[in-house]
């Protein structure tokens, strides 16, 4: 049968097989440690209500957050995630829980929103009795699209782009923009970057009044659309 997916055929035999390096252990190590953390929330000090207090938004955003699948950083640094430096992870970024471990990022990466990063592929279990594992590696100054799929056995060369919704099966050289599914090269970082910089001088720029972090009107979307009309714009 030929092979059709994004991880190259090997036989079994050659593959390194795990069969009690699962998260079970771990996962009642850590349902304790939470039993007892729950334990002195259920019992506070009096000076500590405060704290509680000022400190519910977030508990209930991580337990939401819990309850939908999603993990903490910190979380998964425990179970061996490596992450660098003055990284930006954004919400609802999938960053595989069970196999965290065999994922590296590096310093000053950018994923944004809804990106996955899938370190194991279940789908030859039922044939052969073993899950595939394969390590991601993200270099520094990686940028990771909204959407973007990263699978197992792929190292994201350093300051490359991930366009939006992409699906990466195969390694990225260093400073390339990449798109679509399966993922393409488009153009080097510099010509991206040289493009984006000669349109900059000419093309509408806003300053950061006009973001939803500071604010922005309806009005003020208005305003932008309008002079945008000829192509990109740029916002602090």
């Amino acid at each position: 049968m030929k092979w059709s997916g994004g991880i190259p055929p090997t036989s079994v035999g050659a593959i390194p097989r795990f069969t009690e390096f699962t998260r079970d252990d771990r996962m009642v190590t850590e349902t304790k440690e939470r039993g007892q953390m729950s334990a002195l929330f259920l019992r506070p000090d009096p000076s500590s209500c405060y704290h509680l207090l000022m400190s519910a938004p977030s508990l209930f955003k991580s337990a939401l957050w819990r309850a939908r699948g999603y993990h903490s950083i910190e979380e998964l640094k425990r179970f061996g995630l490596k992450i660098g430096k003055g990284c930006k992870i954004m919400e609802r970024v999938t960053i595989d829980p069970g196999h965290c471990g065999h994922i590296e990022i590096g310093n000053h990466v950018t994923i944004a929103p809804q990106a996955s990063l899938i370190a194991h592929d279940t789908s030859p279990y039922l044939h052969f009795g073993y899950t595939l594992i394969g390590k991601i590696k993200i270099e520094d100054g990686v940028f990771i699209g909204a959407g973007a799929i990263i699978l197992p056995n792929v190292t994201i060369g350093k300051n490359s782009i991930v366009g939006a919704g992409s699906v990466i099966a195969k390694d990225v050289p260093p400073n390339v923009v990449v798109a679509g599914n399966p993922a393409q090269e488009i153009c080097s970082l510099k010509d991206f970057l040289d493009k984006h910089q000669k349109q900059l001088k000419a093309g509408p720029k806003f300053g950061d009044e006009f973001t939803q972090r500071k604010g922005v009107t309806p009005a003020m979307m208005k305003e932008m659309n309008r002079k945008m009309k000829k192509g990109w714009g740029y916002v602090k």
